[in-house]
């Protein structure tokens, strides 16, 4: 349960897509796709977690046999399951990130796909949950992906 807890503590507030564009900025000389990916990344984050999931009411499944081995600090939050914001900004960063370098898009893939299971197995989201946001993130970043073409990465 540990290393799900901790997954799934890097993915809050997507943070760990904001160090993935931290680092790009350091370590690049492409600070510009750097900078739009902390952009996009934020407001795909905004729009999910805010209107996109007031949109439905879903119950989160129940975790009251595993909530004592969770931190306190992780319980899951009071918001609707549907869909999962963790594996939104997971799936929607790997396609950015795929198109930056597909070998980068690979690892992100791994780390979506580790993400929305650390969900489940926390009992913070339902599978279709998980599911419904991977899809979901996906569709941003490809959207993402054609309207900004260049300025992500080019």
């Amino acid at each position: 349960m540990t290393a799900a807890s901790a997954l799934s503590a890097a993915g809050r507030y997507s943070f760990i897509w904001m160090v993935s564009a931290g680092l790009g900025l350091i370590f690049s000389d492409d600070r510009s796709g750097f900078i739009m990916f902390g952009i996009v990344i934020t407001a795909e984050w905004i729009f999910t977690n805010g209107p996109f999931k007031l949109l439905f009411r879903r119950e989160r499944p129940d975790n009251s046999d595993v909530v004592d081995m969770l931190p306190a600090w992780l319980h899951p939050p009071r918001s609707s399951s549907f869909p999962s914001g963790h594996s939104s900004a997971s799936s929607f960063a790997t396609v950015i990130w795929w198109s930056f370098s597909p070998i980068t898009g690979v690892l992100c893939g791994a780390v979506a796909l580790a993400m929305g299971l650390s969900r489940v197995l926390i009992r913070a989201h339902h599978k279709t949950d998980v599911l419904a946001g991977w899809i979901w993130g996906a569709v941003l970043g490809g959207t993402a992906v054609a309207v900004l073409g260049e300025r992500l990465f080019g």
